[in-house]
């Protein structure tokens, strides 16, 4: 019985935390959603530097994988960034930008107010806007 009421008041305690945190579920997956569905130009910009430059999601070319084009002053922004190739959509909402599809250059993931934030490298934030 002891047992009974411990687990019972975990679920309790667990249900209330949800509850309390400033975190809506749903608003998360639409924001994940909606940034998957994105295809087309966006802004890079890193901070630090004033500059921008443009990228395009192209056609897929496999599941959960697009085609990159980046342009050609984006290197002034992000060294490197020259190199991706590809885009690549991971399940949890978050894009990869890779030069053969394996090794990340920058990840993303979805910002609320622009379409995108890297966390990866931590260093410079690089953002993604989409241009409509």
């Amino acid at each position: 019985m002891s047992r009974l009421l411990a687990v019972l008041g975990m679920i309790v305690v667990f249900a209330v935390g949800l509850k309390l945190l400033p975190f809506d579920l749903r608003e998360f997956v639409a924001n994940t959603e909606a940034a998957q569905e994105a295809s087309g130009s966006f802004e890079l910009q890193a901070s630090g530097n004033s500059g921008a430059c443009a990228v395009t999601r192209g056609r897929e070319i496999g599941p959960g994988l697009a085609e990159l084009a980046v342009e050609q002053n984006c290197d002034d922004i992000y060294p490197g960034i020259e190199k991706a190739r590809f885009w690549q959509d991971k399940a949890d909402g978050s894009v990869v930008f890779t030069a053969t599809g394996a090794d990340a250059i920058l990840t993303f993931g979805v910002a609320d107010g622009i379409a995108y934030e890297s966390y990866l490298p931590v260093t410079p934030l690089v953002t993604l806007a989409s241009v409509e």
